[in-house]
């Protein structure tokens, strides 16, 4: 097994450095450090500035995380995306919370922009639609009141 150099650049510089592309999560840029060849020591102290700097924040990642994915996903996949970047649950939890938005408005506005006026009536559709909904993290109810919201509306273009 071939070991790896250890990088010129401090632990620190390398994190500004990886901080200047995009906004991560303290595991994310723990683990990009690691694989760079750093030692847990130095990452560790990298990370504490970091943090003390307030260059990162996983409460602050989550939110604009969120957010930004709001309209696509559902909470659930939004909720283990962010596990996956290393935010706990509580703290996921708490930025969508936070979103105080309307998952079956969202499903609505979902199949409007992909479905744009066709009949859900058709089962192979409609199955189709239900799958597209639930592979976004949506909950059951949620699809549910969605796509009575869209058949609704379509019904209503439909006898104008």
């Amino acid at each position: 097994m071939k070991e790896k150099m250890k990088p010129e650049a401090s632990a620190f510089d390398t994190a500004l450095y990886l901080l200047g592309f995009k906004d991560r999560t303290e595991k994310e840029l723990s683990d990009k450090l690691r694989d760079k060849g750093y030692d847990e020591d130095e990452i560790g102290t990298a990370l504490a500035k970091c943090i003390e700097y307030g260059y990162i924040n996983d409460c602050r990642f989550a939110a604009v995380y969120a957010r930004n994915r709001m309209m696509q996903k559902g909470d659930r996949l939004i909720r283990m995306e962010l596990s996956r970047k290393g935010v706990s649950d509580e703290v996921s939890g708490s930025a969508i919370d936070d979103l105080s938005r309307d998952e079956s408005e969202a499903c609505f506005e979902l199949l409007s922009r992909r479905y744009r006026g066709q009949d859900l009536s058709d089962d192979s559709v409609r199955r189709k639609a239900f799958g597209f909904l639930m592979r976004r993290g949506f909950s059951y109810d949620s699809i549910r009141q969605g796509m009575s919201a869209y058949e609704k509306k379509s019904l209503d273009i439909i006898h104008e």
